[in-house]
């Protein structure tokens, strides 16, 4: 069978120690009904650099403008119901922007560390790599933005 790859962005947000957080509506996810869980602003990467996918995500998401800042890390599941799905986590900075309820987010929060470690204890947060992004986050963590490059393909 042929391996089935999935590359996600995502977004640490942080204002005042605390951690922006979305909650997530129930979805269908690979075929399996998915309750809504809290998430970092993340998504699909759609024929787009990874750095134009963080910024459409996260206006998409929260309907927050942002300025990527760094790249904190690259956290990896082999196998999540027959994918391999790839996390890239970058933070940014908010520039402008107004939440509004959409069709895939109900709510967003602003979380402290504890807070985020008491939902992942609850079973609320929809993975692993998001209390481990924080946490790098928090080591600062940080590879410059200018080590993501976009190439162009020639034949």
């Amino acid at each position: 069978m042929k391996e089935k790859i999935l590359i996600v962005v995502a977004n640490i947000l942080e204002k005042k120690g605390k951690f922006l957080l979305v909650r997530e509506r129930k979805r269908v996810f690979a075929g399996k009904k998915i309750e809504g869980k809290w998430n970092l602003p993340a998504g699909r990467l759609e024929r787009e650099s990874l750095i134009e996918c963080l910024i459409r995500e996260t206006k998409e998401e929260t309907g927050f403008d942002v300025k990527p800042s760094y790249l904190i890390g690259i956290y990896q599941y082999p196998q999540i119901f027959e994918l391999n799905v790839i996390f890239f986590v970058f933070s940014s900075k908010i520039s402008k922007g107004k939440f509004k309820p959409t069709k895939e987010i109900e709510k967003i929060g602003w979380f402290s560390f504890k807070e985020i470690e008491n939902l992942q204890n609850k079973g609320e947060l929809r993975g692993d790599y998001i209390l481990e992004a924080i946490k790098d986050y928090k080591r600062k963590t940080k590879i410059p933005i200018r080590f993501v490059k976009v190439l162009k393909f020639r034949y």
